[in-house]
């Protein structure tokens, strides 16, 4: 028996290619749930601060005219009490005139009110049941005093 009738072992996989792999897939994970820890609130925002943000947002209006679904709305989690106490304050902050108002509904529950501005009007909706305040800014004053 010579040296050339041994059998030779097949070769060894090489795992190192799979392994780094598995290693980048799992940086990145840890990478993307940091990224997205990191840009989660601590608590919610008033409603306030985000009416006044949308408002700061305001641009021309390009295209065609938005419908109520494609309207910048924020909403945040509320009782009745509070979002009616926001809703007179984010009114008086904003310098808006009682004539410029619209009480489109009021009840003991529910309250849809129209703050008409100079460029274009903010929606705000109080809904008891739900606990919600949501705040719509329009660039069109339709449904307002003239």
């Amino acid at each position: 028996m010579g040296k050339d009738d041994r059998l030779e072992r097949p070769p060894v996989p090489d795992n190192s290619g799979r392994r780094a792999f598995l290693v980048l897939v799992v940086v990145f994970v840890v990478g993307v749930c940091i990224l997205m820890m990191r840009g989660r609130s601590h608590g919610p925002r008033p409603a306030l601060v985000t009416l006044t943000e949308t408002l700061a947002e305001t641009g021309p209006p390009y295209g065609p005219r938005p419908t109520a679904a494609t309207l910048p709305t924020d909403t945040r989690s509320m009782s009745f009490a509070t979002c009616q106490q926001t809703l007179r304050q984010t009114i008086r902050t904003m310098g808006v005139r009682p004539r410029d108002v619209v009480h489109i509904i009021d009840t003991d529950g529910y309250s849809v009110t129209r703050a008409c501005t100079s460029d274009g009007t903010v929606l705000i909706t109080c809904n008891g049941p739900d606990r919600k305040m949501a705040v719509t800014k329009s660039l069109y004053r339709d449904g307002c005093p003239t």
